[in-house]
């Protein structure tokens, strides 16, 4: 345990001595940015898009999914244009759009907001078919039972439909979580300041690509 704790001390000091013996390789300097605070900091901004963007992404979604549950056909229409619409462009086109679209319509936002706003839009359409498949998952008996007892509609819904209908739901929304920030990295075309964007600002800087 004492020689294993050794290496690893000595394999932890080694960038710093090469740094001061004036030697970095690539492979160390490499090492080095993952603790770098500029990269931490765009990393930080990646993980306050997902957040942002999967909460109300999945609010939308909730709202599209039950949309599509209900009965008048224009509303049903809607939601299901919405998600066939978002689902079946390229998100980086969506981002684009809403960069250069919204401040000719007169509502300017900054890079970040936009982003989020751009991913909320997206997720909720994805988020809408994994809430809509929960919902559908759920035995239509148990709906039933719940009118015989007098449950509302929101009552059912709320009580009965969705606390069952999340086990299923609860997987394919964790999916959506890990694509939803491994694709903040397009928000750097529109030049928010995340983790990728960073990265290539290094990369202008010193031109080392690999590291």
């Amino acid at each position: 345990m004492r020689r294993f704790l050794t290496g690893l001390l000595t394999l932890l000091a080694f960038p710093v001595a090469a740094r001061a013996a004036g030697f970095m390789d690539p492979v160390w300097q490499g090492f080095g940015y993952a603790t770098s605070r500029f990269l931490l900091d765009g990393a930080l901004t990646a993980v306050e898009i997902t957040l942002l963007a999967l909460l109300f992404g999945t609010a939308g979604g909730l709202v599209l999914a039950l949309m599509r549950l209900s009965r008048p056909a224009p509303v049903r229409g809607l939601a299901w244009f919405y998600i066939w619409f978002f689902r079946g462009t390229p998100l980086i086109l969506q981002l684009v759009f809403l960069f250069d679209a919204l401040p000719s319509a007169g509502l300017r936002l900054n890079s970040f907001i936009t982003a989020v706003l751009g991913f909320s839009l997206n997720e909720a359409a994805f988020a809408a078919e994994i809430i809509r498949g929960g919902i559908l998952s759920v035995d239509r008996g148990q709906g039933i039972a719940a009118a015989a007892l007098g449950f509302g509609q929101r009552l059912t819904l709320q009580r009965i439909i969705l606390p069952q209908a999340m086990r299923s739901i609860l997987p394919g929304l964790a999916n959506q979580a890990i694509t939803l920030i491994k694709g903040t990295a397009i928000a750097s075309i529109i030049f928010v300041n995340e983790l990728t964007f960073r990265a290539e600002q290094i990369v202008g800087q010193n031109f080392q690509f690999f590291t």
